[in-house]
């Protein structure tokens, strides 16, 4: 079975209307969910609440996954903060045991500065916390140099027995630099969409609408899949 974990103000439909319908017809079993409710959600947005709350949710829709299927891994695929937090669960709450593969679009692996907006929250804290952190916790926990990121990269931050994949594009302007999505490790791979495909313009939103890049999230759950990763003409933010 493979766990969708979404990203950042986004849901498990927007985030996955492609990845979802695809992986299932090539025969897996897929589930999403929701998580990280937070204020002024109105029912659409999460991924908002402090990611230690987050990584719990996720921790128990995995063992509710195992238990409906009766296997003994999963897979998972994240997007931004739905890669950093796969790999939470896997340090930080016995996940190591609990998955086979770990595959990451555009995450924010090792924090990110967001496009520079990071570090006016570090001059300007009080203005940060009253308008950005207070409705989004998560947002905290994701900038570079948080007692969060450090806390998952401690000791390398990958477990012995997980396959990583990290997917990443070097026109992205929430994980930035792109680079923070990788990781280094024997059982790493680090994929740069645009490697090979120049013409593919996809961003942070349009990665998990890439059809090159959810053909490498496919390679990534079965290296026996034949042929290459296409090439389009993707545009940001819709994919293609």
């Amino acid at each position: 079975p493979i766990v969708l974990v979404h990203g950042t103000v986004e849901n498990q439909k927007s985030n996955w209307s492609a990845l979802a319908p695809e992986l299932k017809n090539a025969g897996y079993c897929v589930y999403t969910f929701n998580y990280g409710d937070g204020l002024f959600t109105l029912g659409q947005f999460y991924g908002l609440d402090s990611m230690t709350k987050s990584g719990s949710e996720l921790k128990s829709f995995v063992d509710k996954v195992r238990f409906w299927s009766g296997a003994s891994k999963v897979d998972l695929v994240g997007h931004s903060q739905g890669g950093l937090l796969l790999r939470y669960y896997i340090q930080k709450l016995g996940g190591a045991a609990k998955v086979k593969n770990a595959v990451a679009l555009a995450a924010t692996n090792n924090g990110t500065t967001l496009s520079g907006f990071a570090s006016l929250a570090e001059d300007y804290p009080d203005l940060a916390s009253v308008f950005v952190f207070s409705w989004c916790k998560s947002c905290a926990d994701q900038i570079t140099g948080s007692a969060f990121i450090n806390s998952v990269n401690a000791g390398g931050g990958t477990s012995p027995g997980v396959t990583y994949t990290n997917i990443a594009t070097k026109y992205d302007e929430i994980s930035t630099p792109y680079t923070t999505a990788f990781l280094t490790g024997s059982n790493v791979t680090n994929i740069t969409v645009q490697d090979g495909c120049s013409k593919d313009k996809g961003e942070h939103l349009a990665i998990s609408y890439d059809r090159r890049a959810l053909w490498f999230v496919r390679k990534a759950l079965d290296p026996s899949l034949t042929g290459t990763a296409p090439c389009v003409d993707v545009k940001p933010f819709i994919g293609g």
